[in-house]
């Protein structure tokens, strides 16, 4: 897929606000940049957003993100910084997510810790985010949903949780999906991020009924149903963090523990935009693709801290493979 910066032929600006009832955030939204994007001929036009202002009356809504995970794939990369910190056109992958989720009006985050977890902490202190961000380190890890039981604590009684892949690189609307959960039909008490994959066979992929409900979910199989594929973004209510405590153990899978115990109650919202997991070389390789311009028109232009300025030798050898 091309990005064709040609077509920025005009730039609309639609102020929305609207009251989230039950997120108690009011947002305030400035659409950008109608960009095309051409594809064998076929325009397909999708918007950035490059501004959102959030006016929250305390949102409540905290999100959880797992950035524990080894990045085995990506050895020699991952040897000496962890994959949730691999640059995307320079930019940490980390800090793709939490500048989108502070956009976005997130303003509590809870970000799990286990290989190089002081890699992880050292990076998000020297950002200096202007969001509450805590830190959990697990000694052992307990799984995608373990992480989530481990810190019920955290987790608001009245309001839905933000529970993220924090490897995957994800760029999408995320008001138009905290949106999508407000108005989810009302048996369900989870929303899963979707995206179409041109590889169904190697990711988990739904099927769904006319109201968007996941009504089918097939991890990794020969012939799955459909390319609509888990995004492992979700938002989730307090009937799954219930329901973790009736399995009565700690090292919780999410996708295999959960998701299966919850199908026709799962709501969906598909990512319009980009989403990719870059847990291979080649697939990293191909996130360099990605022109910088569309993360500055989602993040704004706000400065990053590169990698450079806090381990140069690490950033060499990694941006040394990525241009190799």
């Amino acid at each position: 897929m091309v990005i064709n910066f040609s077509y920025l032929s005009r730039i609309r600006r639609v102020s929305k606000q609207f009251l989230v009832e039950k997120l108690k955030i009011r947002i305030s939204l400035t659409k950008v940049n109608l960009c095309q994007v051409e594809k064998s001929g076929v325009s397909i036009i999708f918007e950035n957003f490059k501004k959102i202002s959030c006016i929250c009356q305390r949102s409540g809504m905290k999100a959880i993100l797992l950035a524990a995970g080894y990045g085995t794939r990506l050895k020699p990369l991952t040897a000496t910084l962890p994959k949730c910190l691999m640059p995307i056109g320079g930019r940490p992958l980390l800090d793709i997510w939490i500048r989108s989720l502070i956009e976005a009006g997130v303003q509590d985050l809870l970000i799990n810790t286990h290989y190089l977890a002081n890699r992880v902490v050292e990076y998000v202190k020297s950002s200096s985010y202007p969001a509450n961000i805590l830190f959990t380190y697990e000694a052992e890890l307990l799984g995608t949903g373990g992480t989530v039981w481990a810190n019920r604590e955290f987790i608001s009684d009245h309001e839905p949780t933000l529970l993220v892949h924090a490897d995957n690189l994800c760029l999408t609307d995320f008001p138009a999906f905290f949106s999508a959960h407000l108005h989810r039909p009302s048996d369900t008490c989870m929303t899963m991020m979707l995206f179409e994959t041109d590889l169904p066979q190697s990711c988990g992929v739904v099927k769904l009924d006319d109201a968007g409900r996941v009504i089918e979910f097939h991890e990794k199989v020969k012939n799955p149903p459909s390319n609509l594929a888990n995004a492992a973004v979700y938002i989730i209510e307090q009937d799954i963090v219930q329901f973790m405590e009736s399995l009565r153990r700690d090292q919780i899978d999410f996708s295999l523990d959960v998701i299966p115990e919850f199908i026709g109650r799962i709501h969906s919202f598909t990512n319009k935009v980009y989403h990719r997991d870059i847990g291979t070389l080649e697939s990293l390789h191909k996130a360099q693709a990605l022109d910088k311009r569309l993360i500055r028109n989602m993040l704004g232009e706000a400065a990053y801290v590169s990698l450079s300025d806090i381990w140069p030798d690490q950033h060499k050898f990694i941006e040394s493979h990525l241009q190799g």
